[in-house]
């Protein structure tokens, strides 16, 4: 296996519960709104 390096941290995250759904939700909309 190897790392895959990635220019943003929003990737690594984990969408297996409605908790984690919303937040990638509120960091898309974040970097929709940059």
């Amino acid at each position: 296996a190897r790392a895959v390096v990635l220019p943003f941290a929003e990737a690594a995250v984990d969408v297996d519960k409605p908790a984690d759904l919303e937040l990638v939700e509120r960091l898309l909309a974040g970097r929709e709104a940059a």
